[in-house]
């Protein structure tokens, strides 16, 4: 009920059926994506602050930010240029080399660890700069 009235709010029921289901797709696919990443992010978070302190952490994110503004654009253009479904195998790619490393976090000497979790949101910051843009087009 509520997703029909959303595609005639948005005008996507004038679409053709194959357009319509895509889009069907589409917001299915978001929706899990968006909620997963909602309820995983809180324990995320809690699970790298076990590993390093509030400071580190803080130092973490913003080096994630930081990394994704800087090539959010050109890895858009790189996406334009190579197709999407490459950039989004190569950002989901990513996403689970960063799992595996933040995986591993508990086993390794303290001394590596904010190290690692460096590489973590590096790996995380570039996956969601090439799935920023992908996704959308």
């Amino acid at each position: 009920m509520a997703f029909s009235v959303l595609l005639k709010f948005l005008g996507i029921d004038k679409f053709p059926q194959q357009a319509q289901k895509i889009i069907q797709i589409y917001f299915a696919l978001a929706t899990i994506t968006r909620a997963t990443y909602l309820i995983s992010s809180t324990f995320y978070i809690l699970f790298v602050l076990d590993a390093v302190n509030f400071a580190k952490l803080g130092l973490l994110v913003s080096i994630g930010f930081v990394f994704q503004a800087v090539i959010d654009y050109p890895t858009g253009v790189i996406s334009d240029w190579l197709g999407q479904k490459w950039i989004l195998a190569a950002a989901y790619t990513s996403h689970a080399i960063s799992f595996t490393l933040l995986a591993v976090v508990g086993r390794i000497d303290e001394s590596d660890v904010f190290r690692l979790l460096v590489i973590v949101y590096l790996l995380e910051a570039f996956a969601l700069a090439q799935e920023s843009g992908a996704m959308q087009s």
